[in-house]
């Protein structure tokens, strides 16, 4: 009789624990890309998604030594010419970098002179962050330049649900902004780039390489998109609703330096220091750093070997 139970007993541990396995491996397995987007709380750092990458951020090459980057490109714009690099084409963690393909999907999808309306789903108070809050009413392009000087991750999120609801009116469909920046990021064949999220924030499908960010930066370029931005730094604005906010710039280098001109940084413990700045001398030049302890110091490194 003891036999009898000990057996039932087992038999039900066995299909309880089958039924737990099965319930979490579908959970692991469900994709969360096309999900809304919902601040610092929806990014779950630890899920499986597809498209991962394995990051390899310890392995120092045999160049220069004197440069901390995990990955870095030293570009003559007037040809095209590398002039330096190292592990170019290696797919990395960016942070803020990604920011630069939000800016560009906006401006892809929508229009600088909108306004829009700050709902919850826009509230993200990690920093930098602009504090903004529901019911305020701002122009797009102030939350691009603020994007784009102060690195804000609420303007940046702010920008994915404005464009959101631009293309849904526009076209009659709905899609995710991760879906309208990594379908922006294939037509420029950056090869090496995933989109997880607008903002940045460290993820196994968030990455792109120093190639794809010269790609991306150089169609941004061509349309002046940092013209009015790389020697700010701070910038203040006024909403229409008549609240106002203001953002110090992320690149303490551009006033330190005439001939350097600010164009993106980025930051987080996994990912590091990033840094993209061009340097304007006879010719124009541009300067990636990717996974930097010291992401100044790789950047006037790489400037000291301009002619």
């Amino acid at each position: 009789m003891k036999l009898i139970k000990f057996i039932l007993v087992l038999i039900i541990v066995i299909l309880v624990s089958s039924i737990i396995f099965a319930v979490l491996s579908n959970s692991a397995s469900a994709p969360t890309e096309n999900l809304p987007i919902l601040g610092a709380n929806f990014f779950n750092h630890n899920q499986k998604i597809e498209n991962q990458v394995s990051f390899d951020l310890t392995s120092v090459a045999e160049d220069d030594q004197s440069i901390e980057a995990v990955s870095y490109m030293l570009i003559d714009l007037s040809g095209d010419k590398v002039l330096s690099e190292r592990r170019s084409e290696e797919s990395l963690p960016i942070a803020s970098l990604t920011k630069l393909m939000t800016v560009w999907t906006v401006l892809k999808f929508g229009n600088p002179d909108d306004n829009y309306t700050i709902t919850s789903n826009d509230v993200e108070p990690i920093n930098p962050s602009l504090g903004l809050q529901p019911g305020q009413v701002v122009k797009v392009k102030d939350l691009i330049t603020s994007v784009l000087v102060g690195s804000t991750n609420d303007g940046a999120l702010a920008l994915s649900h404005y464009t959101e609801q631009k293309y849904s009116k526009s076209n009659d469909a709905k899609t995710s902004f991760i879906e309208l920046m990594n379908q922006t990021a294939k037509e420029l064949e950056m090869t090496s780039t995933r989109y997880a999220n607008p903002i940045g924030f460290d993820n196994v499908s968030n990455y792109s390489s120093a190639q794809d960010i010269y790609r991306l930066v150089k169609a941004m370029l061509a349309k002046k998109v940092f013209e009015q931005t790389w020697k700010k730094s701070s910038f203040s604005f006024t909403g229409i609703s008549g609240s106002s906010f203001s953002t110090s710039a992320t690149n303490k280098l551009a006033a330190q330096y005439s001939d350097l001109f600010a164009i993106k940084t980025g930051y987080t413990n996994e990912a590091l220091g990033s840094m993209v700045n061009l340097v304007k001398r006879d010719h124009d030049y541009l300067l990636i750093v990717i996974g930097s302890a010291n992401r100044e110091s790789d950047t006037l490194k790489l400037r000291s070997q301009l002619p």
